[in-house]
């Protein structure tokens, strides 16, 4: 079993019950689960594929469930991050986990404007939330990418329990962090 196998097997069987709640934000299966489509396609079509890593600086919320299902739709690895490490070790994780993309929230905007010049690898930054960031042209809104992306689910890769599902960093208290990679199996079996 694979990951996403939850999120299909719920929206089959329980398209219109409450999934998540998110502070006044309440969405059915069938509703996230179309907010992950959505996401995973806008992601597609950014060139994440199998195997490639999308950072993710967020609070526990809606977003991050999101984007967590939809990274790995694609076969692509999500890359967790504490966003209560430092800048420099912040920066560290994305650029040693070769990261394309980080998405985050906006309240760490000013972490995010003190790494950008360490984080060129870094294609797009998608912001959620309602304000709206624009720094270097990388910076993208999350809920625009939804309302753009598409619905249907035309993914070709082939995705196993063995493949790369996300990369967790330790703490570093020895050296620099270690990322640790997690199969879609660990996860599934933790």
């Amino acid at each position: 079993m694979i990951l996403q196998d939850t999120l299909n097997k719920a929206k089959k069987l329980f398209p219109q019950k409450e999934a998540v709640v998110c502070g006044e934000r309440r969405f059915n299966y069938k509703e996230f689960y179309d907010r992950v489509v959505r996401l995973s396609n806008c992601l597609r079509d950014f060139g994440i594929g199998k195997d490639d890593k999308v950072s993710i600086l967020h609070p526990n919320c809606h977003y991050f469930l999101e984007s967590y299902y939809g990274i790995t739709v694609l076969g692509a690895v999500s890359v967790p991050i504490n966003y209560r490490l430092s800048p420099g070790e912040i920066a560290f994780i994305i650029n040693d986990s070769e990261s394309k993309i980080l998405i985050s929230d906006p309240q760490f905007a000013d972490l995010v404007d003190s790494i950008r010049a360490k984080i060129s690898e870094i294609k797009k930054i998608i912001w959620t939330g309602e304000n709206k960031i624009s720094k270097d042209g990388r910076d993208i809104q999350y809920e625009d990418l939804i309302k753009e992306g598409g619905l249907k689910n035309f993914y070709d890769e082939i995705i196993s329990e063995e493949d790369k599902a996300q990369i967790y960093y330790t703490s570093g208290t020895t050296g620099r962090p270690k990322g640790v990679v997690l199969s879609h199996k660990n996860v599934m079996v933790h």
